[in-house]
Order: C-alpha cells, then sequence, then structure tokens
C-alpha cells in the first residue's frame, strides 16, 4: 500500500527550521519574479515607444510618397514640369547676380534695385547689359522677373563688353527671347540640341518654343561642369516648367546678360534671394 504523505503545512509545523527555509524561498521566488515583471513592463515600454517612432516615420514617408505621387501625376499631365527634389537642388545653385556698375549702353538704365528699362534711346534692336561676376565653373540659378513684358532676351554671353546682342547671334549666345509684342519664345545660340565640340559646331536657326502657361519669371541654371544651361517657366510657388536647355562644352568665362529690348519700356528685374 503507497504511503500517504502529509500536508506540508501541518508537517512544517513540526519543523520549524524546514519553515524558515520555504519562507526565504517564497521570498527568493517572489523577488525573482517582481524583476522578471519589471523586466517585461520595461521591455513593453521599449517596445511600445519603438512602434510609436515607427508609426510616426512610416506616416512622414507615406506623405512625402503622396506628394510625390500627385506630382508624378501632375508632371504627366503637363509636359516639362520639374518636381519638388529636383527643384530643390537646382534653388540650392542660387546666387545673387549684380549687374555691371557702368552699363556700356545709353540705351539702358540700371537701377540699385536691379532694374533694366529701356529709356527710348538708340535705334539696336536688343541693347543689353551683363552680369558683373562671371563664371568659370559650379553651378549657378538665378531669376528674372518679365511680367508683362512682349520683349526681352535672356541667357549668357561671353562677350564682356556687351553692348548690343546680335538679331542673329552665333558665337558665344545662349539665349532665350521674346519678340513679336509677346508671341512669339526662341532659343537662340549654338548647338541647340547636339553636344558637338566646339570645332564642329555651326551656326543655327532659332528654335521656336511653345509654352503651355503663362510666363511671368523667367529661371535660369548653369551648370558649367556638365556643359547645361536650363531655362525654366516659374509660373507661380508650387509650379515651374522646363523651357528649353542648351548642351555646350563651356571653356570660357560666361557672363549672364539680359535685355528688355527696344519696344516697350516695362522693366526686368532681377529676383533678390532672401537665402541661398
Amino acid at each position: 500500500m503507497p504511503k500517504v504523505l502529509k500536508p506540508l503545512n501541518i508537517y512544517l509545523t513540526h519543523t520549524p527550521s524546514n519553515f524558515v527555509i520555504l519562507v526565504m524561498t517564497c521570498k527568493l521566488n517572489f523577488d525573482s519574479s517582481f524583476c522578471v515583471l519589471e523586466t517585461l513592463q520595461q521591455e513593453n515600454d521599449r517596445l511600445t515607444q519603438d512602434m510609436l517612432v515607427v508609426r510616426e516615420r512610416l506616416y512622414a514617408e507615406g506623405y512625402v510618397l503622396e506628394r510625390e505621387w500627385r506630382e508624378i501625376r501632375k508632371a504627366a499631365d503637363a509636359e516639362g514640369y520639374v518636381l519638388e527634389r529636383e527643384w530643390r537642388e537646382i534653388r540650392k545653385a542660387a546666387v545673387e547676380v549684380t549687374l555691371h556698375p557702368d552699363p556700356a549702353n545709353r540705351s539702358l538704365k540700371v537701377s540699385k534695385s536691379r532694374l533694366i528699362t529701356f529709356t527710348g534711346e538708340g535705334s539696336a534692336e536688343w541693347p543689353s547689359v551683363r552680369g558683373s561676376e562671371g563664371f568659370t565653373s559650379g553651378r549657378h540659378y538665378w531669376e528674372v522677373k518679365v511680367e508683362e513684358k512682349g520683349y526681352w532676351a535672356l541667357g549668357v554671353s561671353t562677350h564682356p563688353d556687351e553692348k548690343n546682342i546680335p538679331e542673329k547671334p552665333e558665337e558665344g549666345y545662349w539665349l532665350v527671347r521674346l519678340s513679336a509684342r509677346g508671341r512669339k519664345y526662341e532659343a537662340v545660340g549654338k548647338s541647340l540640341v547636339t553636344h558637338p565640340p566646339p570645332s564642329q559646331q555651326e551656326s543655327q536657326s532659332p528654335l521656336p518654343l511653345t509654352l503651355e502657361h503663362k510666363l511671368y519669371k523667367v529661371g535660369m541654371y548653369l551648370n558649367y561642369w556638365k556643359g547645361e544651361l536650363s531655362f525654366y517657366n516659374i509660373y507661380d510657388a508650387d509650379n515651374r516648367y522646363a523651357m528649353h536647355t542648351f548642351k555646350y562644352n563651356f571653356t570660357e568665362v560666361v557672363y549672364p546678360v539680359f535685355s528688355p529690348g527696344c519696344h516697350d519700356k516695362a522693366p526686368l528685374k532681377i529676383t533678390r534671394f532672401d537665402s541661398t
């Protein structure tokens, strides 16, 4: 017949030392369990915090993706639309273009606020003034407000003593201009599409440009190292469109050049950047 064990509490009443040992063992087990629970609580708090961080990050990334998707859809609907990410990189190259302090042409009036106005004197079709600083390397971006003007020419030139832009510019000019009382946009200069060596380049006829949106401000981005000069239609703060890009292996100093034309006295205004 198997031996029947007595209940532990009854047995312990007759063994005080064993009771003490059991109490100490229970205390140790309780302390250990409490430590385990505390560790689990800390781990739970850490995981909860990590989840909150991940959720916020996913929310932010989701917002960015949604915004970029909207831009991609906009770009699909509007040829030449420049995405925000690309535009931020271009704007990082913003420079403060100042005008030559002593303009070579009496037909132009240049103010300290960077307004360029035709005075009414002279008979040249495209009287012009250049920027005071030329570029031989790097990336440079600047803007000009053209507003409602019907005539203007903007771009870069290798001619430091510029007085008038020729009607049919060839060597050393890369321009976009508006004429015919605001009805004709065209790119004027060499290497309008291709990028051959200078010895192989030939004079090319002006390239007509078609704009889908009214043009009030022109952005110009020169990447000297890459051999590109790009023009942008800055429609408003959220919308900008590529107009044309010249490709050329620049080897000389190039100067920003500006002409308000000779058919109206409305000014060109070079944009001041608050920060670059």
